[in-house]
């Protein structure tokens, strides 16, 4: 070892020996060292900043630079939060002493929670500018997505460096992306490319799918376009519904639409609409000379005269615009079918294009512009009909009415009562009230006709009269008037109801007074009184005399039906010689009539006749055949009638048999061919005749299912059946939704029930 290096030991060992023996100087313990810190601050002698461990204290100065120094040392941008854990500092203390400097000094920022020097600022700015020249285009949002700043901060902050560190443009009123002038450039030449080779209309968010995905860009590059001539061409419509339209396309279209103008007259908006028109009204009106509907009802007022329609080469409806040319030969084709006197629904004669609505209008314009010498009436808004079309349909149902008179005059029993009514000597109609509702057990509730001056239902107290409502009539219309719609027929069917059942009162009117034209003689009164006589006789025995037949129901029967005309005759011979008011055909009298005819009778025969009417409405035959022969023996009446020998009895049978077969060939009635041939087969079994009511007709095929043929019986029954079977589906017409389907399956029936009374029939005169 060196001398030196020895010297330098011992003197290293004198300093430490020395040390040792030094004596120790005063020492302050921690407690101590913390009173006098606060002591010093609460004299304020001095401004400190308590660490959050509580270790240490911090001056303000030492404070500002560790900030400062924190904040550069992370890149120049650090969370407020970041620097309160990293400085162990108080948030508050950070808050504070962050916003100071950044008054103090502009380099600094706080930005949504971050202090930022405005180195970081120009860095961002640098390698913001490498990118959007890399893309070309930068979203806004994107950039404060990823960046978490503000949209206004990036916005001032790239607009303050645009031009400089920034080499982009931001539209004024697109501030939503930043782009460079190449991006520009080849986005233009990409539409502009685009837009000039399509030769057809093209939608604006196909070419927006095609260049680009900023939207406010694309439409501000497309303006521009349009703007400087650089595209030829125009924009319809509005939001994801823009079309570009080329300009020849326009004009090839202007043409096309000119020219279906002038060959059909009209054009539909549908149709425009399809060609790529968006608002075909705006455009026809824009393009045209046009009026619409609803202009020139205001101008030239609802009742006007005229309408001239002369000065505009279109109309416009509801769904399409017609030329005036064309209404006018649609006004001269209706008028000419109201000229001869028929009817037209104008839905058949406008185009097929022509909505409800549009064929309403068109009427109406038309209504108000045909002759005042051509008389007409619309329906249903659509159809137009002639008043002389109108006037001559009620005799288009004369069959109908003149099959109706026929039952009526051949079957009415008080025809001069009807007479009457129809000539105005007595009301049609009475309020009827239902005066109780039957109860089990105890008959038929009792109906009560009142007659008031304040009417609160008016209904025929004769049902004759009534023809037809007008459900049925609408039935019937299809008949005489092709190709009718079911809006048309239902109100053509509720107009005609009044004149039908006018017309049907006149035919019956006169068919009463041809019928009863002339009074009865005693000789023919005397012969048919005889008659009815005899028949009764017949038929009583047959009701005696039969097995398995309710009597009941045949006995009411005769009582109401033969005994009844044999009471009315017999009054007839008593009183047509001193009554002062006109009688007729004693066929006619009610029980109203043959009680009033009764009164006027002497004191000797009225008790009698009150005996012998009353007799009608009982159960009991016997009791009217006892009066009878009271009267026979009375010398206030002065006749006799004799019961039919045998022979007779055979005759008048043979000969009502005949009648029944005469009656059955010319039949048309499905359910009196099977009344008929039920009657005719028990008389033929039985060599009974039965006076049968409708409600006989099931009791006496009882009978005959154990006394004919099977097969025979079986013909019968499926006629029987068949007949039910309509009659249930003519009351439940109101349950069908389609008249059509109602119609169809009433013809159905109606060719089942042909072939079957064919059946019948055969079965009588063949078998």
């Amino acid at each position: 070892m060196a001398t030196n290096e020895w010297t330098d030991v011992h003197a290293l060992q004198d300093m430490l020996h020395q040390v040792q023996n030094a004596p120790e100087p005063p020492r302050l313990s921690e407690q101590n060292c913390v009173e006098i810190i606060q002591k010093i601050i609460k004299l304020n002698l001095i401004e400190l900043i308590h660490t959050l461990d509580g270790k240490e204290y911090l001056t303000h100065e030492q404070l500002f630079k560790e900030i400062r120094e924190e904040t550069l040392a992370q890149g120049g941008r650090v969370s407020l939060l970041s620097l309160q854990t990293n400085l162990n500092v108080d948030i508050g203390y950070i808050q504070k002493f962050t916003s100071d400097l950044s008054k103090q000094d502009n380099q600094w920022l706080i930005i949504q929670g971050d202090f930022i020097n405005r180195r970081y600022l120009d860095k961002w700015s640098e390698e913001l500018n490498d990118n959007l020249q890399e893309a070309g285009i930068l979203s806004i949002t994107d950039i404060c997505t990823h960046h978490n700043f503000t949209k206004d901060f990036v916005l001032n902050q790239i607009q303050q460096r645009l031009g400089h560190s920034i080499q982009g443009h931001i539209e004024h009123h697109n501030a939503d992306v930043v782009f460079t002038d190449g991006y520009l450039e080849r986005q233009k030449s990409s539409i502009r490319g685009i837009l000039n080779a399509t030769t057809q209309p093209l939608k604006v968010q196909t070419i927006l799918k095609r260049t680009m995905k900023e939207e406010k860009l694309f439409h501000s590059i497309l303006t521009q376009l349009l703007t400087s001539g650089e595209i030829k061409g125009t924009i319809r419509g509005s939001l994801d519904k823009e079309l570009f339209i080329p300009n020849f396309y326009i004009e090839a279209q202007e043409k096309w639409i000119d020219s279906s103008i002038q060959a059909n007259g009209y054009t539909d908006y549908e149709r425009l609409l399809k060609s790529g028109i968006p608002d075909p009204i705006s455009y026809v009106q824009k393009n045209y000379d046009t009026i619409t509907y609803f202009q020139l009802r205001k101008q030239f007022g609802k009742n006007a005269v005229q309408l001239d329609v002369e000065n505009f080469k279109l109309i416009l409806l509801d769904s399409c615009c017609i030329s005036n040319q064309l209404l006018s030969q649609i006004e001269a084709n209706i008028e000419n079918t109201l000229t001869s006197g028929e009817w037209v629904d104008i839905v058949s004669i406008a185009p097929p294009v022509f909505n409800q609505q549009d064929c309403i209008m068109l009427l109406q314009l038309i209504a108000s512009q045909i002759s005042n010498n051509v008389q007409f009436k619309l329906f249903s808004e659509t159809a137009v009909v002639s008043e002389l079309f109108l006037e001559n349909l009620p005799s288009k149902f004369d069959d109908v009415i003149e099959a109706k008179v026929q039952r009526i005059t051949a079957s009415c029993s008080y025809l001069n009562e009807l007479f009457q009514v129809l000539t105005g000597r007595v009301s049609k109609f009475k309020v009827v009230y239902s005066a109780s509702k039957p109860k089990k057990g105890k008959g038929k509730g009792k109906r009560k006709v009142h007659e008031q001056e304040d009417e609160l239902s008016n209904q025929y107290v004769y049902p004759e009269l009534e023809f037809m409502n007008s459900i049925e009539i609408s039935r019937y219309l299809p008949r005489y008037i092709q190709e009718i719609s079911p809006d048309f027929r239902e109100e053509l069917a509720a107009y005609l109801e009044q004149p039908l059942t006018s017309h049907f009162h006149s035919m019956l009117l006169d068919s009463i007074k041809s019928k009863t034209k002339g009074q009865l003689s005693s000789t023919d009164i005397y012969n048919q009184l005889t008659m009815c006589w005899y028949h009764l006789a017949i038929f009583k025995q047959a009701i005696d005399e039969a097995i398995g037949i309710p009597g009941e129901i045949f006995t009411r029967y005769l009582l109401s039906s033969i005994c009844s005309e044999i009471t009315n005759l017999l009054l007839y011979l008593l009183i047509k010689d001193f009554c002062n008011e006109p009688i007729n055909d004693p066929k006619t009298f009610t029980e109203a009539k043959r009680m009033k005819l009764i009164s006027l009778l002497n004191e000797k025969q009225k008790p009698l006749m009150v005996q012998l009417s009353k007799s009608l409405h009982g159960k009991e035959i016997d009791i009217f055949f006892l009066t009878m022969d009271k009267i026979f023996e009375h010398k206030a009446f002065s006749i006799k009638l004799d019961y039919p020998n045998t022979k007779k009895r055979k005759s008048i049978i043979s000969g009502l048999i005949d009648t029944f077969e005469e009656q059955l060939k010319e039949e048309k009635d499905f359910a009196t061919i099977l009344h008929l041939a039920t009657v005719i087969s028990y008389t033929k079994v039985t060599g009974l005749v039965l006076h049968s009511p409708g409600k006989g007709v099931p009791h006496i095929l009882d009978f005959l299912a154990n006394n004919i043929p099977e097969e025979k019986i079986r013909v019968l029954k499926k006629c029987q059946s068949l007949i039910i079977k309509k009659m249930i589906h003519m009351r439940e017409n109101d349950k069908w939704d389609n008249v059509q389907d109602f119609e169809q399956e009433t013809q159905r029936l109606n060719q089942e029930l042909i072939v079957s009374t064919e059946e019948v029939i055969s079965m009588i005169f063949w078998h």
